[in-house]
C-alpha cells in the first residue's frame, strides 16, 4: 500500500469513471471488500539527497544500490 493508492481507491469506492492515464496509484478495492487482492507491483526509488542512491522492490525482494555497494535482499 502506498500513499499514491489512496486518491485511486476513493475514486474507485465512490463509483466514479476516471482515467488512470498518468495516474501511479491503483485501487484498494477488492483487498478493502475482500473480494480479490491486489496485484503486486515493482517499486523504484532513488533518493533526492543522493541520486546515486537507488533501489526496486517486488513482492518480498529489494534490490538496494548506494553508488558504492550493492546488495539483494
Amino acid at each position: 500500500i502506498a500513499t499514491w493508492d489512496l486518491a485511486a481507491s476513493w475514486i474507485d469506492l465512490a463509483g466514479i469513471a476516471a482515467s488512470t492515464d498518468g495516474q501511479d496509484g491503483m485501487s484498494l478495492r477488492p483487498w478493502l471488500t475482500g473480494t480479490g487482492a491486489t496485484e503486486p507491483r515493482l517499486f523504484y526509488w532513488r533518493s533526492a539527497e543522493h541520486p546515486e542512491d537507488q533501489a526496486v522492490r517486488r513482492v518480498q525482494w529489494k534490490g538496494i544500490y548506494t553508488g558504492k555497494t550493492r546488495s539483494l535482499r
